[in-house]
């Protein structure tokens, strides 16, 4: 009786555990990810402080790379990083990544056409010029007879593109290229006037080259950042929204904002 009583008790012990182990990953499944038990995020790599590559050569840090760290903690997946160029980037949705956690600005277009997280940073638009140049702004509308720098793709890229189109402003030289690093450094080397950029990457960038200042920022238009999804995937955005609720209350959020953003 008690040897039936031990084998019975290895059954029903064996048994709990393949079944802990069963939930486990139908839990990790039912986020619909790309590869089970992997939440993968789509970034382009240049993007100080929210992303950008360390010293040592490979390495990604930053507020999305501490971010997306962080809800694949909350959700119990491992994440990998996939670089990419941000124009184009989300073309790769549900196909090369879950997720898009690069700076991404929500709005009506977008909204359209993919889902998003709860909003976990906000942002403006500001124009940077070289500190020697001489040049001041009150206004957008004073990029008008200027060269202006803009990462392609981003919104504000967009944003130029419509004062440029709707006449807002004339006389602009519009360059628009790859990296908001290199459109930053158009500008310390003289090739354009200024360049036109997210306040929360301009706020650090400036203060990593003492040549530029920020001229400008449109506090009048915030925007806000989430984590862009695949538009059918609903389960995975409840999760997240429950991630990044759970990381609000744990002082995440404050505390890494401290950390990259001073």
């Amino acid at each position: 009786m008690k040897k039936f009583t031990k084998i019975f008790a290895l059954v029903l012990a064996v048994a709990m555990i393949l079944s802990l182990a069963a939930c486990a990953k139908a839990q990790k499944n039912d986020y619909n990810l790309m590869t089970a038990g992997v939440l993968s995020v789509g970034l382009e790599p240049t993007y100080p402080p929210f992303e950008e590559v360390a010293s040592d050569g490979t390495t990604l840090i930053g507020y999305d790379i501490d971010l997306a760290k962080a809800l694949g903690q909350k959700l119990g997946v491992e994440v990998s990083f996939v670089s990419t160029s941000f124009d184009g980037i989300f073309a790769g949705l549900g196909k090369q990544y879950d997720v898009v956690i690069s700076g991404v600005t929500i709005n009506e277009e977008r909204k359209a056409e993919m889902l998003f997280s709860t909003p976990y940073i906000s942002n403006y638009q500001a124009i940077v010029a070289r500190k020697d140049s001489g040049l001041t702004a009150s206004s957008l509308n004073d990029l008008t007879g200027k060269s202006v720098s803009v990462q392609k793709g981003t919104t504000s890229d967009e944003l130029l593109s419509d004062l440029i189109e709707t006449g807002s402003i004339t006389d602009v030289t519009n360059v628009s290229i790859e990296s908001v690093v290199a459109a930053l450094s158009m500008v310390s080397n003289g090739e354009v006037d200024v360049c036109l950029l997210d306040s929360t990457v301009a706020n650090v960038y400036v203060g990593r080259d003492e040549s530029l200042e920020i001229i400008y920022t449109d506090d009048q238009e915030p925007e806000q950042f989430g984590v862009a999804i695949e538009m059918t995937n609903t389960k995975l955005q409840e999760a997240i929204n429950k991630a990044m609720a759970e990381l609000e209350a744990e002082g995440f959020f404050e505390e890494s904002i401290a950390t990259w953003f001073g």
